[in-house]
């Protein structure tokens, strides 16, 4: 089944091979659609919050078939029941403008919200995350899913961490520790990858460094096959993303998770 994206950089250029340097055959606007055809290794480009990607999206758009960056794309799926945790990422939906990094607190920097994302997602799949109490205040309404009828805030990256662990020592915990590994190691993901393509419920977090880098949350995707692939919101907000582009160096502290139930 075919895979479609959404251009979300305002304006992207698609090229004749997976390279910045190669020849510019379009260049297409936020919000164009794009037939996903599959998704390559290829010349690493800048992210705008730092770093580089070295994903592709082989693509058809416009009756035209060349390459577009694949950290520019929001994957937008076709939902149809065969994954219950696809579905609900579908939904819940990375790329809508409530997720996108945003200052919201008039300090100058973007604030991100993976852990609102996390939080959203699992709650369509009846998985409840713990949330702050009404003095932290709800979402900015209207909400994409909740529409006005908001729910609290959930807690941070980092306590979510600390929430897993402590989870995954109780013996009466729901979440447990996919392997004793963190997720820079093949040993971790590939037990991560075996359960989550059951269509169970894998989240890869990092419990964050106290003063210099703050913690973060995103969903294993079930069809992570080669490799792991995630769904987040962050500097970069995407419904498929390698999961070496979502959590880059803090791979060595990075966890994986599952919900035991």
């Amino acid at each position: 089944m075919a895979r479609t994206g959404q251009i979300t950089a305002s304006t992207l250029n698609l090229r004749t091979s997976p390279n910045t340097s190669s020849t510019i055959l379009s260049a297409f606007p936020t919000g164009t659609l794009a037939e996903i055809l599959d998704t390559i290794t290829g010349v690493s480009y800048s992210l705008p919050a730092g770093g580089t990607s070295n994903q592709w999206h082989k693509v058809k758009v416009a009756g035209q078939e060349g390459f577009l960056a694949a950290a520019f794309i929001i994957d937008t799926g076709n939902p149809d029941g065969t994954s219950n945790v696809l579905d609900a990422i579908f939904k819940v939906n990375a790329g809508h403008i409530y997720y996108r990094a945003k200052d919201i607190t008039g300090d100058g920097r973007a604030e991100t919200f993976c852990n609102w994302f996390a939080a959203d997602v699992l709650d369509q799949l009846g998985i409840d995350l713990p949330r702050l109490d009404s003095s932290a205040g709800s979402y900015v309404e209207p909400h994409p899913v909740y529409g006005n009828n908001t729910p609290f805030k959930p807690f941070s990256a980092e306590a979510l961490f600390i929430f897993f662990q402590n989870q995954n020592a109780s013996s009466l915990g729901k979440w447990k520790l996919v392997s004793s590994d963190t997720a820079d190691k093949a040993s971790a993901q590939s037990a991560a990858i075996s359960i989550a393509q059951g269509d169970k419920v894998v989240v890869a977090s990092f419990p964050g460094v106290r003063g210099s880098r703050q913690g973060h949350i995103a969903i294993v995707r079930p069809d992570s096959s080669a490799s792991v692939r995630i769904a987040q919101a962050g500097r970069v907000s995407s419904n498929n993303l390698a999961l070496s582009d979502g959590f880059g160096s803090a791979l060595s502290s990075t966890k994986f998770f599952t919900f035991k139930g």
